[in-house]
């Protein structure tokens, strides 16, 4: 058997549309973990975020903040962190423009204006179950990614006034990260550790911050929910996240 390194995205694609891990997909890790194979999550989510659908998927690697760190057997094993004269210049902008924002480090997570959209400070909790801490502390927080609530519009014009920051675009927002840091990156970094060839990494993805990690691996795979850009990135597209996706499409490369 070779040695596989097979990495899920989060959202829209190992969870359902209720953010769960189905008995499906936890008996397939299992399965893919009992064989030998590298298992990981690679999420844009931080670990305040992640670590109730880790525990419930039985993972553990994961790579987080779209690359910013990763764990491997649940030991901090990689990391690229925002430069602090970056982070200072993204929460200049972000106060200049009175863009909501969440700074997110190994710690927890937190917010850069004194009054956050409360709708917004709810929807966290309600989603993640992560308390929202206030203030971020240049000297003594060292932070991986600040996810940014903006407009498709507001961050083509926001986005030239970033140097070495890129925004990859999710949803309703954008997290900002190094221009150097990505999901493939830090992947290709775990898998050249463990002895595990570019060719031998499948990836599953459905937004647009996995497009890089599709296509940089020697087999990537699309959810039948991600958009038209992301699939034509992939090599594969399965089933969507609420149609057992996953399973479909390890079952077409005989892996399970």
């Amino acid at each position: 058997m070779t040695k596989k390194l097979i990495a899920f995205d989060l959202d829209g694609t190992l969870l359902n549309d209720q953010r769960q891990v189905t008995e499906r997909n936890k008996k397939l890790i299992r399965q893919l973990q009992a064989e030998g194979h590298f298992v990981m999550i690679a999420t844009g989510r931080s670990l305040s975020t992640s670590r109730g659908v880790i525990e419930e998927s039985g993972i553990h690697h994961y790579a987080l903040c779209n690359g910013g760190y990763a764990f491997v057997n649940h030991q901090l094993s990689y990391e690229k962190p925002l430069p602090k004269s970056d982070l200072v210049e993204l929460m200049s902008l972000c106060n200049e423009w009175q863009l909501d924002a969440i700074y997110h480090s190994i710690e927890g997570i937190k917010s850069n204006r004194k009054l956050l959209d409360p709708v917004l400070k709810a929807r966290l909790k309600a989603m993640y179950g992560a308390e929202l801490g206030q203030g971020v502390d240049i000297e003594q927080d060292t932070i991986f990614q600040a996810t940014i609530y903006i407009t498709v519009e507001q961050q083509k014009k926001f986005e030239k006034n970033l140097d070495r920051v890129r925004l990859t675009r999710w949803g309703d927002g954008a997290d900002a990260i190094p221009a150097s840091s990505s999901k493939a990156k830090t992947i290709h970094v775990l898998a050249q550790k463990h002895g595990i060839k570019p060719k031998n990494i499948i990836t599953f993805g459905d937004g647009e911050n996995d497009i890089e990690m599709l296509k940089e691996a020697g087999t990537g795979i699309a959810m039948a929910n991600a958009s038209a850009m992301v699939k034509a990135s992939a090599d594969i597209v399965t089933k969507s996240n609420e149609e057992d996706g996953i399973y479909c499409a390890l079952k077409e490369l005989e892996l399970i």
